[in-house]
């Protein structure tokens, strides 16, 4: 039978929601303490794509893309140098290509004077990368909610 943690929770008296995520969080990391993220990447600015694109999609098909992605466009420059619709094309087949094109050209262009991606080269975990990728998203120009990870 599935145990509700948030009954548990309550039950041992840890209060509101606010107070009870630690616990929940660490709960969940000793339960789960073998994942890890699926994603194939060798940078940051590679995760920051994989994470874009893997909206809506399974990982195993954002791995299918990313190769040839990567080895086309190996700087934030590099994407935003093509034309919209060529980028568009290389990413198609993860679907909602036009959003997550506007998405990745949007985080490209407010990368290098805004952002530092110093969580993902510190890979703590992956909860901070995601909160990061999360952050750049946000603040992405032509973002819809597809793309929305936090």
């Amino acid at each position: 039978m599935a145990r509700s943690y948030v009954r548990e929770a309550r039950r041992r008296g840890v209060g509101r929601r606010r107070e009870r995520i630690g616990l929940i969080l660490d709960r969940l990391s000793a339960e789960h303490a073998d994942a890890a993220i699926a994603l194939r990447f060798r940078t940051d600015l590679e995760l920051l794509v994989s994470v874009v694109l893997s909206a809506q999609t399974t990982d195993a098909n954002v791995n299918r893309v990313t190769p040839a992605l990567f080895a086309k466009y190996r700087r934030a420059a590099d994407y935003l140098a093509v034309s919209q619709e060529e980028l568009e094309r290389d990413i198609y087949a993860t679907g909602f290509f036009r959003q997550k094109a506007k998405s990745i050209r949007g985080a490209m262009r407010m990368r290098p004077r805004t952002y530092s991606l110093a969580p993902f080269q510190a890979r703590k975990s992956i909860r901070s990368s995601e909160t990061a990728c999360a952050r750049i998203l946000k603040r992405s120009p032509g973002r819809s909610g597809v793309e929305n990870l936090a």
